[in-house]
């Protein structure tokens, strides 16, 4: 699946990937200078746990866990924080 991301929080390496049925994955990733936003992720974003997806926008993989998915928006801004 194809995300983009919208939010990044840098103190906690966190960011809020928006996926295709415009809710949110919650993903912690092992180097923030990796992605900025707008990049575009593809690979497995709504699966709980650790992995690799593919940045498209910067033609890298990128070490990741997945915090959260399908989140909403209004609760998007809590889950960064967490």
């Amino acid at each position: 699946m194809v995300g983009i991301v919208k939010f990044i929080n840098p103190s906690e390496n966190v960011i809020a990937l928006q996926t295709a049925l415009n809710e949110y994955s919650i993903i912690e990733v092992s180097d923030l200078n990796m992605l900025e936003l707008g990049d575009v992720l593809l690979g497995e974003i709504r699966t709980l746990g650790s992995g690799t997806i593919f940045n498209i926008t910067k033609s890298c993989m990128i070490n990741l866990i997945i915090r959260e998915i399908s989140v909403d928006h209004r609760n998007m801004q809590r889950s960064l924080t967490q």
